[in-house]
């Protein structure tokens, strides 16, 4: 049964650290991969010169990956967890006066729409809330409500992450976080996070029909490290 996290307004983004407002820009990364054919020869085969693409984005928390695909023109959803999140996202577009797509309460293993509905899906740092073999049950449920020949995005932590460095392991795609960093997160959950890129990229490949996998660094004061993977359904 899927676990999930009791994300709330309170604890949806940091505000001890003095942050005002929710995450507002969209992943960087996704951001490159998007915006040129130059990185993806699978993102430049599906996604370029296309009009009419629907874009589900699963975990859409405050909106903010979301605005680049409805700056596009493109037609965009997202799911996420339960109403409070849900109200994040809609509250921070129209603070930033987007219009608002559809935005419903779903998650991994539990995404609210028919078979075969969208063109496109992006995944960002919300795979490993899936664990042991609820990862796989959840790139079932991707590719379910997408249409054959889909491109999928995800992104998720990698095993030089804070986050993932301070996890001990628990079993194949099963760990728990016991980082410095206090976190209602800690000790709470159990994340499905990859050991190293060549499990992740076994696993993708094992569910869809091609896969390119790449890793990203942040300079930052603390770790950051992600495994990022485009897949054609």
């Amino acid at each position: 049964m899927t676990k999930l996290v009791k994300y709330t307004l309170q604890n949806s983004y940091s505000k001890k650290n003095l942050v005002k407002i929710p995450p507002s820009y969209p992943n960087e990364m996704m951001v490159k991969l998007f915006s040129s054919t130059f990185y993806s020869n699978l993102i430049k085969k599906k996604f370029f010169k296309k009009k009419n693409f629907k874009i589900l984005e699963v975990g859409s928390s405050s909106g903010n990956n979301l605005r680049y695909f409805i700056d596009r023109k493109f037609k965009t959803y997202g799911i996420e967890i339960n109403k409070d999140m849900v109200n994040l996202g809609i509250k921070n577009l129209k603070r930033m006066k987007y219009r608002v797509p559809e935005i419903k309460i779903g998650h991994n293993t539990k995404i609210p729409y028919q078979n075969n509905f969208f063109n496109c899906l992006v995944s960002i740092n919300t795979l490993h809330y899936s664990s042991g073999n609820e990862v796989n049950k959840a790139l079932e449920e991707y590719k379910r409500v997408l249409k054959k020949g889909s491109l999928v995005y995800i992104e998720t932590s990698g095993p030089k992450h804070f986050s993932h460095k301070s996890s001990k392991r628990l079993g194949p795609l099963k760990w728990i976080r016991k980082t410095k960093v206090k976190d209602f997160r800690n000790n709470s959950h159990i994340f499905g996070y990859f050991s190293n890129k060549k499990q992740f990229q076994n696993i993708l490949e094992n569910n869809f029909s091609k896969v390119e996998v790449y890793e990203r660094y942040e300079l930052s004061k603390i770790s950051l490290n992600f495994f990022v993977g485009i897949c054609i359904v």
